[in-house]
Formats: structure tokens, C-alpha cells, sequence
């Protein structure tokens, strides 16, 4: 019975756009002004856009951490504020990651995409 079921594989097909609640009106309305058109965000804007998140995210773990040390703990309380911090930490990576390939990509690719310099601080 096995070997039927690797034999013949089944796909599911998933669409994104319903699992992340993002309607195809709301994906229009995100990527267009008032006025109706397009928007496009230049690679200061972009980077600028990653190092805010990052260090409101930064932040957010800090103070996430704190409050952690802070209380009494339980199996539950720990286990769901341990969940937490992860998914913060995991957030500032991605976050981190993204900065450093915009960076490669003025370093590598295009260095006249800018003239600002960013400073990230870990």
C-alpha cells in the first residue's frame, strides 16, 4: 500500500493570496497612490523602509526580553514567551538579511544606485 501512495504523488494547489487574507482589491490598493497610480519606491526608500523595521522589531525584542526576565515563570508563560521571542528574532534575521543583500547589491551590482550611505547597527 505504500509503494501506491509514493508512486503516485498528489499536489494540492494553494493560493497565497487567500491564506495571508490579502484580497485582490487589497493587493491593488497596496501597490497604488490615491490617485490610482503605480507606486515604486526607489532603493533609498526600500532600505530605509528594512532599517526602520528593523529597529522597531530590535525594540520590540528588547522590551519582549525584558519582561521575560522580569516575571515569574511558569511551564506555559515560558513556552508561549520563548514562541514570541523566536518569532522576533527570526523577524530581525530576515530583516538583517535583506539589508545585507541591498548592500551587496550596491556593492556588486550597481554602485551609483545611491550616493546615501546607511548605517545598520546590530
Amino acid at each position: 500500500m505504500e509503494a501506491e501512495n509514493l508512486s503516485s504523488p498528489t499536489t494540492d494547489e494553494i493560493k497565497l493570496n487567500e491564506l495571508a487574507g490579502v484580497t485582490p482589491e487589497l493587493k491593488e490598493d497596496l501597490m497604488r497612490d490615491e490617485d490610482g497610480n503605480p507606486v515604486k519606491l526607489s532603493y533609498d526608500q526600500l532600505v530605509q523602509d528594512f532599517c526602520d523595521q528593523h529597529k522597531d522589531a530590535a525594540a520590540d525584542y528588547r522590551k519582549m526580553s525584558e519582561a521575560l526576565d522580569n516575571m515569574s515563570y511558569s511551564s506555559t508563560v515560558t513556552r508561549v514567551s520563548l514562541e514570541g521571542l523566536q518569532e522576533k528574532k527570526d523577524k530581525l534575521n530576515k530583516l538583517q538579511g535583506a539589508v545585507e543583500a541591498l548592500y551587496l547589491y550596491k556593492m556588486h551590482v550597481d554602485p551609483t544606485v545611491t550616493d546615501k550611505e546607511f548605517t545598520f547597527e546590530d
